[in-house]
């Protein structure tokens, strides 16, 4: 499984992004997102344009691909907030390892099936948004902040019927 940051330096070092920053010099770094597989998986890497209030994706693995610059994927009309390396204290492998041992010990009726994993900055700080499908249908969201360590938020919902 790579490291966000590998994968963020890969990134700004291949010509698809320094062509592409060139001409989006005020974009910046909002999200990262992994699916992890066996094997690990690629990572794909955000980049927010405030004046257009769009986001463009990169996708990382054994090459780089950009994704057209799409809406911004939210339930409120809130700021995106920038990622902060520098939060990061607590590095992917720690973040699942920590929601890993809180599922087994809270939610063990709950088997992990898939891990999707976001980097992100909001209201309550940076944080690896973890989520894990389960083989009962449901999802098992936890937020570990990047730069403590700590549990911020945990929820489990059925996959079906979240409407109601």
């Amino acid at each position: 499984m790579q490291k966000f940051e590998q994968a963020l330096k890969i990134l700004e070092k291949s010509k698809e992004f320094k062509d592409w920053k060139k001409k989006n010099k005020e974009a910046y770094l909002s999200y990262g997102f992994l699916i992890v597989q066996d094997g690990g998986s690629d990572w794909k890497i955000g980049y927010y344009h405030k004046k257009r209030d769009g986001v463009t994706s990169f996708n990382v693995g054994d090459k780089i691909t950009v994704e057209p610059e799409d809406d911004v994927f939210r339930k409120e009309k809130k700021e995106v907030l920038g990622i902060d390396i520098k939060e990061i204290k607590y590095k992917l492998a720690d973040a699942i390892n920590i929601a890993v041992e809180l599922q087994k010990k809270e939610f063990s009726a709950e088997s992990p099936k898939k891990i999707i994993v976001i980097l992100q900055k909001l209201d309550i700080g940076q944080i690896w948004n973890i989520t894990f499908l389960t083989q009962s249908f449901s999802t098992l969201n936890i937020k570990v902040r990047s730069d403590t360590g700590e549990v911020v938020e945990k929820k489990l919902q059925p996959l079906f019927g979240m409407d109601k």
